[in-house]
């Protein structure tokens, strides 16, 4: 028999000792039970946040607005117009023609007006497919487009409050279906107008708050930054972008052009190192990287490795990126440009050395930088082999 069994019987051969036991096997289920209340605790907390009435940031990792909450806002128009001014000699008196009328010439002047534009919310200028979320969990009120708004979502929170998303490229919700703060909605666009007279659209997302009295409030006074609920949000994200993306990565052009089996040419010509290999990022596992980053600065030239047929369909973690079908099953994608080269344009045909693009940072990218990958039939393999 044990120390602690022998213990336990001698205990229990008395009241007391009966009552010792007793406690000691409360004060051992109670430590037992620490672990559950404490995620009991965590879960309560966790789905206060989901449920609660702190509105975050819409566009993830974006805190600064490009425009703000202005009611006042009064945009200064330029414009030129065409009049008719006499023509003056040197002493400064109109001209006349053989008849005694006096000779008109046409004047371009430039002018301005000040014309009132109230902008009851705050912009965020972002790159093209960036996914815009919920800013707070709520039942979707509205989905609808119109030539001043665009694409528009609507939600509306527990408390009547709602908070408006306009200007969206693509919508993923519809009327009714409840979401999750943090859920992908769709991604920002240029859809809509803009300001008044603006001719020269970016990418963006003009977020409005509405209280439950129908006033428009400056979103900027209750946005929150996502803080310890940003991995939840960047999940949400992942798994909608993962799903888009297999099926971006799917080869979409004609299958009649073959590889020839030569090596790729190298892309980035002059810069050959690498900053971030294919595969794993941690031993042992981590986050997959499906190609490879080769570092340059912004602007540099990135050529087609092989030829193939051109689609520009951009996930938006990849911004401003090529894909290069180039035998029907395998592509090659080219991501993070700053811009793409004239003429590169869906169903363009390339040819192995031709300029495609230039180096940027556009999309999920913290630095100017190329990242390089090849598909087949889907699936990323290692790019290096083909070099």
């Amino acid at each position: 028999m044990t120390v602690a069994a022998k213990v336990i019987w001698f205990l229990s051969r008395t009241k007391k000792g009966k009552k010792i036991i007793g406690l000691m096997l409360a004060i051992c289920a109670g430590l037992l039970l620490i672990p559950f209340v404490f995620l009991a605790a965590a879960g309560s907390v966790f789905v206060s946040a989901v449920f609660g009435d702190t509105f975050y940031f819409p566009i993830v990792y974006h805190t600064t607005p490009s425009e703000p909450y202005d009611p006042n806002r009064v945009i200064v128009h330029e414009y030129e117009e065409t009049v008719m001014v006499p023509v003056l000699d040197k002493n400064g008196k109109p001209k006349r023609d053989e008849d005694g009328n006096i000779i008109m010439e046409e004047e371009i002047r430039k002018l301005e007006e000040e014309i009132k534009s109230p902008h009851f919310g705050v912009d965020f200028n972002v790159s093209e497919g960036t996914y815009v979320s919920a800013s707070r969990s709520g039942t979707v009120a509205s989905v609808y487009e119109n030539e001043e708004d665009g694409k528009t979502v609507v939600i509306e929170h527990l408390d009547h409050w709602r908070s408006i998303y306009k200007h969206l490229s693509s919508v993923r919700v519809q009327n009714g279906e409840e979401v999750l703060m943090g859920y992908p909605i769709g991604q920002a666009g240029m859809t809509g107008s803009c300001r008044p007279y603006d001719t020269d659209k970016t990418f963006h997302l003009h977020f409005e708050i509405m209280r439950d009295d129908g006033n428009l409030i400056d979103p900027m006074s209750v946005l929150e930054d996502w803080g310890d609920y940003l991995d939840f949000a960047i999940e949400q994200i992942r798994e909608v972008a993962q799903g888009e993306w297999n099926d971006w990565g799917a080869s979409d052009a004609p299958p009649y052009i073959e590889w020839d089996g030569e090596n790729f040419l190298w892309p980035v010509q002059g810069y050959t190192s690498l900053s971030s290999d294919y595969g794993y990022r941690n031993f042992g596992g981590g986050e997959f990287h499906r190609g490879i980053d080769i570092p340059a600065p912004a602007g540099t030239p990135i050529y087609a490795a092989a030829a193939g047929v051109v689609s520009t369909k951009a996930h938006w973690s990849y911004g401003i990126a090529v894909k290069v079908s180039v035998d029907g099953r395998m592509t090659n994608i080219y991501g993070h440009m700053i811009a793409r080269a004239e003429g590169i344009t869906d169903g363009a045909s390339v040819v192995a050395g031709q300029l495609i693009g230039y180096v940027g940072s556009t999309g999920n990218s913290t630095g100017n930088h190329l990242h390089f990958e090849v598909n087949v039939d889907g699936q990323p393999v290692d790019p290096k082999q083909f070099f």
